[in-house]
């Protein structure tokens, strides 16, 4: 589906989710969300730890569903959705970049990159010219072969960064990507999330709980305990220095 400049391409509308421990117990990650995003907007999902944004990006993902409320994506209803419909929209239209690299230990990383084709079928030499050409652009041109046990935390993470940009995604989403990641590394990261935004006019999600990791954002959306806070609490953080 054709999205337009400026138009919404994610949309949560009255969002709950609550989980039930194996006790009975519930807990309410989310309490009535809403807010949009709009195509080619950068936004990092903030707040501190158990505050409910890894649980927007999953349901932003598909990966989970909403236990009330609406969420549109890409102009699609997740609720309306079957298995296999939820399936095309996560391979086609949406990328994932994880703070765990989730690279396969015995595949190269040209062969990592290439995963998500496989699913999708395209495997035709211009698309693995565009994967060649992106690992260039990250600086992993003559690591293509390399297993990840043989690169750094920081260099496996611009695979997984490669690996969902490779089927040229809509939305690309970014759960704690800087987390296990030294300064450098983290700004390495940060640094090709915001050309790739910038370039491609790729919509990016990322969550965090590190001011100076969501400066690189646009817009900057605030989580306290399920619920949406102020998100100008922390609009100076755009005029300091960045990482």
């Amino acid at each position: 589906m054709a999205l337009k400049s400026g138009e919404t391409v994610i949309r949560f509308e009255n969002v709950k989710k609550i989980y039930t421990n194996k006790s009975g117990l519930a807990y309410v990650a989310l309490n009535g969300v809403s807010f949009e995003i709009k195509r080619g907007e950068f936004v990092a999902v903030m707040g501190p730890s158990g505050s409910g944004k890894t649980t927007i990006l999953d349901l932003m993902g598909t990966l989970d569903t909403p236990t009330s409320g609406t969420i549109t994506i890409v102009g699609k209803k997740a609720s309306e959705m079957n298995g296999s419909e939820l399936a095309d929209l996560r391979n086609e239209e949406i990328g994932f970049v994880f703070q765990s690299y989730n690279l396969v230990s015995y595949l190269s990383a040209i062969q990592n990159v290439m995963l998500p084709t496989m699913v999708s079928r395209k495997r035709d030499s211009e698309v693995m010219k565009n994967a060649v050409k992106l690992m260039t652009e990250v600086g992993l041109g003559e690591k293509l072969e390399k297993k990840p046990n043989e690169l750094s935390g920081g260099e496996q993470q611009r695979v997984a960064v490669v690996r969902a940009l490779v089927n040229n995604p809509k939305v690309l989403l970014a759960d704690e990507p800087t987390g296990n990641l030294d300064t450098k590394s983290a700004i390495a990261v940060l640094q090709i999330l915001t050309r790739i935004n910038r370039d491609f006019g790729t919509t990016i999600v990322l969550s965090t709980h590190d001011p100076e990791v969501g400066i690189f954002a646009k817009r900057r959306i605030f989580i306290r305990d399920g619920l949406l806070t102020n998100e100008n609490m922390m609009a100076k953080l755009s005029d300091t220095k960045k990482l």
